[in-house]
């Protein structure tokens, strides 16, 4: 993948973090089909596009807690989670830890 479209994929996925990004949105930034920009996106960092999101999205939910100024629940909602236990399963697998041990 060209740095240009990793840096446009990358920008978008951080001003949209918490919505809704599916593979085939993020292909469509990149303007390639969704099989080849899974395989080049995940070539070019080393994880799926799919868990590098989340992976993100978790490195913003930690920052948030440890702010310590929100409710877990607004922000699995505010990082784009579906809800508290979906934050909390990503965290237990990715941390092993639920996210309420990471506000430390």
């Amino acid at each position: 993948m060209s740095a240009a479209a990793l840096l446009r994929i990358t920008e978008f996925i951080h001003a949209n973090i918490n919505q809704p990004l599916e593979v085939g949105t993020l292909a469509g930034v990149a303007a390639q089909s969704r099989f080849h920009f899974s395989r080049v996106f995940a070539r070019s960092v080393g994880v799926s596009p799919h868990r590098y999101v989340m992976q993100l999205r978790l490195q913003r939910a930690r920052d948030l807690l440890r702010d310590g100024r929100k409710t877990l629940s607004e922000i699995a909602y505010a990082t784009g989670f579906v809800d508290q236990s979906h934050l909390t399963r990503w965290s237990r697998k990715i941390y092993g830890v639920p996210p309420g041990r990471l506000r430390r």
